[in-house]
């Protein structure tokens, strides 16, 4: 009996060095990821700034008619509430992430998906514009300053960039001061909250059930009020809702599951999904949830810096060998970490030097 159990233990420690050394944290690949979002949000921003010079005349074109927007009153303070849920859930957000053991997949993850979403909804906004849904609503283009003339493209460019950038800063959030128009179809407060709620629940244990019924009712609550407040219409916050939760199902769907795909399925995953094939390439199987505690982090990061000075010690030992291995009248390129140790290694060369010519 002490010989199988000690079988099960060695199995099961086995299998959990296998699926640790699976999920690899390739903390450059996040920074991919991020520097993917950062550029997907400048291109929203100035999208946004586009769609607002575009937006129909009220007067011309009255709001559609919506089964939501015509039977609910205008609620003036709800769309504030909304933006407030929605930064309620970017701190639990926040936090799974400080905690969670494998935070480096779960950003990357968050930042690929968001990415893409919003880089979808660019195009969406772009090539339809809708009728401003409320009539509490003033939207108007902006006017151009008197210096840009018709003609002027590249200062006409700077002004749009410049107002992308009021837009990027403020996160396109009305808590900021950012208001725009014409960027309706499709919501972008219901794809962040609804992606915030969907990375909630599913990288914290299943028997949170506190947590989950929290995020949803803050997630189904900021969907209620951005409605409320008549700043879109239903088919903007339902779209909005259908394809985020959709691409993130399947999204961890496939990543869950690469381990059965065959040959066939990897081929067309790169095709067409690259990023996702790109991001997981090295993951295959489930995230687990596992924390740690501020303890725990503050270990593995002493131990993770000590790692890397260590390494960095490593490669100027071999600089300074291969230095001192060269014959004296070979010119030598010293790369800039062979430079971190030449104050270290000036007065033992003479004495190689001098060994050299007594030869």
């Amino acid at each position: 009996m002490n010989h199988g159990s000690d079988v099960t233990a060695t199995s099961s420690h086995s299998s959990e060095f296998e699926e640790d050394r699976r999920l690899k944290p390739e903390i450059w690949k996040a920074l991919i990821a991020m520097g993917y979002l950062f550029t997907v949000t400048w291109i929203t921003a100035f999208v946004m700034v586009i769609v607002h010079d575009r937006v129909p005349d009220m007067k011309k074109y009255p709001p559609l008619p919506d089964i939501f927007l015509d039977n609910v009153p205008y609620i003036p303070w709800a769309f504030h509430m909304c933006e407030l849920t929605g930064t309620v859930l970017c701190f639990v957000w926040l936090a799974v992430l400080v905690f969670h053991k494998h935070r480096f997949i779960l950003l990357r993850r968050f930042f690929a998906l968001s990415g893409t979403v919003f880089l979808l909804r660019c195009i969406t906004m772009i090539i339809t514009s809708l009728s401003v849904p409320g009539t509490h609503l003033e939207c108007t283009p902006r006017k151009k300053p008197a210096y840009l003339d018709d003609g002027n493209f590249l200062g006409e460019m700077v002004y749009k960039m410049q107002q992308a950038y009021v837009i990027w800063r403020g996160a396109g959030m009305s808590i900021q001061g950012v208001r725009t128009c014409g960027d309706y179809m499709f919501s972008g407060h219901t794809v962040a909250l609804t992606m915030l709620n969907f990375f909630i629940t599913e990288y914290t244990p299943r028997d949170i059930y506190l947590l989950h019924t929290f995020s949803w009712l803050l997630n189904m609550f900021g969907i209620f009020f951005i409605l409320s407040g008549h700043e879109h219409y239903s088919i903007d916050v339902f779209i909005a809702f259908y394809i985020t939760s959709r691409l993130f199902l399947y999204y961890h769907t496939l990543a869950n599951n690469q381990a059965l795909n065959n040959n066939v399925d990897s081929c067309r995953t790169r095709i067409w999904f690259p990023l996702f094939s790109f991001f997981e390439s090295s993951c295959s199987c489930m995230v687990p949830n596992e924390y740690e505690s501020l303890t725990e982090i503050a270990e593995n990061l002493a131990c993770s810096t000590y790692n890397n000075y260590l390494v960095i010690k490593s490669a100027i030992k071999t600089q300074i060998l291969l230095l001192r291995a060269l014959p004296s009248n070979q010119t030598v390129q010293i790369s800039p970490t062979s430079l971190v140790g030449a104050g270290a290694i000036r007065s033992r060369t003479p004495i190689v030097m001098i060994k050299k010519k007594d030869k």
